[in-house]
């Protein structure tokens, strides 16, 4: 008998609303081995909110924007160059406990 392979990869991804961000984003959401996908963009100067920009970036690669519908996937934005990337604390400490 063998034993059903659990999805456990929990990864963080920066950079998701690039081309190559969103492309790498989509398979990760995909990838039945990943259980959870945290994809990290620094806020927009212009102020759009991240789900737009992020939906704007699959509109832009042809991916299916279903995908970010999916609860394995959280949109953060902050900043990897600041402490706790620029995250409040309670979800700083949810992603870097998984």
């Amino acid at each position: 008998a063998s034993t059903a392979n659990l999805a456990d990869d929990v990864v963080l991804l920066t950079g998701g609303t690039g081309s190559l961000g969103s492309n790498i984003l989509a398979r990760l959401i995909e990838n039945p081995q990943v259980a959870h996908v945290y994809s990290l963009s620094r806020r927009s100067s212009g102020g759009i909110p991240l789900d737009v920009r992020q939906r704007k970036a699959f509109e832009r690669e042809g991916l299916d924007q279903q995908l970010l519908a999916k609860s394995k996937v959280s949109l953060l934005e902050g900043d990897p160059s600041i402490p706790l990337f620029g995250l409040t604390s309670n979800v700083y400490q949810e992603v870097s406990s998984s």
